[in-house]
């Protein structure tokens, strides 16, 4: 009910700003119908009753509710309006479209089949429709049919990829393996898909019982793209050959350094050659066809496509519904929608023997926090933490998660049993000294917090977040100014669109007494974040040094309207009331 009366609360604040004339009959259809929304997970038939005399009105209410509810993401919903609309409507090929589209983002692939098998004919110009279509017969193990359906697809853009991949692995079913090298070898020379049919020949000619064709198909798509799933799947293939240390190297070398694998699973991957030995990554038609769709999928949110990632993500559950790594793909998809419940659900989903299963866990409690729901999530990191005494992540989560709460000395307790987990401390340890520098530093010990930030500073150079916290804080003390001066202008070079770079810059010209030269870059600092408090209190500071009081006057007041915090709120009141006095030091607010 609690889902319902948010969706209904939505739609009904949309109406009244828009079209007011029409907000009753839009609730009479949300209220006759119900939250009938498919989860995604359970691919059940959409159920949708018609209880109501449509007029006019609440038909073409139910077509905007419709497109406010495909517009916020909400897909489940969409199709229920639309369907609405449709029912009460002359028949509308768009809308029709509309219906298919939210039904296969939703994850309801039984309704959104039967309307494809009536729509498949007429629609010409659509490719999600000849898709799903193609995908049906696939899952059904039809391949010489799902073939034939591969020519409804258009011949032009992304699907001169698809429609290849797609082909190679039916002839796989078929067991033509040479025409399914063939049909990859179609590919164009465009570097996204290069890689992906030199991963996808790897995959076919490891299936093929050709492991030196394969292997070199796995080294030409490690040389052009390094992906997790390009990794994952050469690491399975050397470790069924034994080739424990190559595996333990490949990890260590591209894992890494590109921020893909962690250390701690390139040693669990070494420590395999003590069980039995893992089964290809991918090992039939179906997995095949799941792992086009996943690749394509990832292709387009890159592109910031997201409803299309969506769609693509959850046909390949549907084809192959245990399918871990799309299950966390469709969840992060549903968080950069900001649909955090229906990102949570596929987190949870992701099986505990998957080894997707610890990223899952990781991500979930991401969501659990931003719901508001600490306690759970923190509950859930301590668990992590000690189910698995070598890693450090569940432990860095939890300190974010505490830091973000404000409890600085937990946090600091938290981030500290992460670095005594590290036997080496390596460049990217970097950010784990920078976190526990901060918590030190707004719990006010600072001495720790300057060792913090000079140890990421020492195993990570130039780093331009660290450089700018460090100069700021001696800036905002008065100590060291030269030398914070240098720091700051070094990070403002590596990022010079930062807002809180450039007002550090600005802060530290302040306090250098170059009053003139702190306005141009406080004045700048705030363009880029107008949002932030203190920097506008910076810059109000310096038009008061600057002769410009009118105009300091207005900064101050404007960060009133900002929320700071209850001690910089007075200390904003007194400036208001006497100006700048001594007793007034600006005081750090990062």
């Amino acid at each position: 009910m609690k889902g319902k009366h948010l969706v209904q609360i939505r739609f009904i604040v949309f109406f009244l700003s828009t079209l007011s004339f029409i907000f009753i009959g839009m609730i009479a259809a949300y209220a006759a119908n119900g939250n009938d929304r498919p989860n995604g997970l359970a691919f059940n038939d959409l159920k949708i009753t018609n209880n109501i005399n449509y007029s006019y009105d609440a038909s073409f209410g139910s077509y905007l509710a419709g497109r406010f509810a495909k517009n916020s993401f909400d897909f489940g919903a969409a199709a229920n309006f639309l369907t609405k609309h449709q029912e009460a409507s002359a028949n509308d090929k768009f809308v029709q479209r509309q219906i298919i589209f939210s039904l296969l983002a939703s994850g309801n692939m039984y309704a959104a089949k039967r309307l494809i098998e009536k729509e498949i004919k007429s629609d010409k110009t659509s490719s999600v429709v000849p898709l799903a279509f193609f995908v049906s017969a696939t899952k059904g193990k039809r391949f010489d049919i799902a073939l034939k359906r591969l020519a409804f697809m258009p011949d032009d853009g992304i699907n001169k990829l698809i429609v290849p991949l797609f082909r190679a692995w039916l002839f796989v079913g078929m067991e033509k393996y040479q025409k399914a090298i063939e049909a990859l070898s179609s590919i164009s020379d465009i570097n996204e898909f290069n890689s992906l049919r030199n991963y996808h020949t790897a995959l076919i000619r490891d299936l093929a019982g050709d492991p030196n064709e394969a292997e070199l198909a796995f080294l030409d798509a490690l040389r052009s793209m390094s992906s997790a799933r390009t990794l994952e799947a050469y690491g399975k293939f050397l470790i069924r050959a034994e080739r424990f240390e190559e595996a333990h190297e490949l990890f260590i070398r591209y894992g890494r350094n590109n921020g893909i694998v962690s250390s701690d699973k390139a040693s669990s991957i070494a420590k395999l050659s003590s069980r039995a030995r893992p089964d290809r990554l991918i090992g039939t038609v179906l997995d095949g066809v799941a792992e086009v769709l996943l690749n394509i999928s990832n292709l387009f949110n890159q592109n910031r496509a997201a409803s299309l990632a969506l769609i693509y993500s959850q046909l390949a559950l549907w084809i192959k519904p245990s399918f871990p790594a799309a299950k966390l793909f469709v969840g992060e998809i549903y968080d950069g929608m900001e649909r955090k419940e229906d990102a949570l659900r596929f987190f949870t989903s992701v099986e505990k023997n998957s080894s997707y299963y610890w990223t899952a866990q990781l991500r979930r409690s991401t969501i659990l926090n931003n719901l508001k729901r600490s306690e759970e999530a923190v509950a859930l990191l301590r668990r992590m933490a000690k189910e698995k005494p070598e890693r450090t992540d569940a432990l860095i989560y939890l300190g974010d998660i505490l830091r973000g709460s404000k409890e600085y000395l937990l946090a600091s307790a938290v981030y500290s049993q992460a670095i005594n987990r590290i036997k080496n401390a390596r460049v990217n340890d970097w950010s784990l000294y920078y976190s526990r520098g901060i918590t030190f530093e707004r719990a006010k010990q600072w001495d720790n917090a300057e060792k913090d930030f000079l140890k990421a500073l020492k195993l990570q150079p130039n780093q331009p977040l660290v450089l700018n916290y460090l100069g700021y804080s001696w800036v905002d003390q008065g100590r060291n100014l030269a030398r914070a001066k240098k720091m700051i202008e070094e990070a403002a070079k590596r990022r010079p669109n930062d807002g809180y770079i450039v007002d550090s810059l600005g802060w530290a010209l302040y306090r250098m007494g170059k009053f003139r030269s702190a306005t141009f870059y406080l004045e700048r600092a705030v363009t880029l974040r107008p949002e932030d408090p203190t920097i506008n209190d910076h810059l109000g500071d310096a038009y008061w040094r600057v002769g410009r009081l009118r105009e300091a006057g207005f900064q101050w007041r404007r960060v009133l309207t900002l929320k700071p915090d209850i001690e910089q709120r007075e200390l904003i009141k007194a400036k208001l009331r006497r100006g700048l006095q001594k007793a007034l030091k600006p005081r750090n607010e990062r």
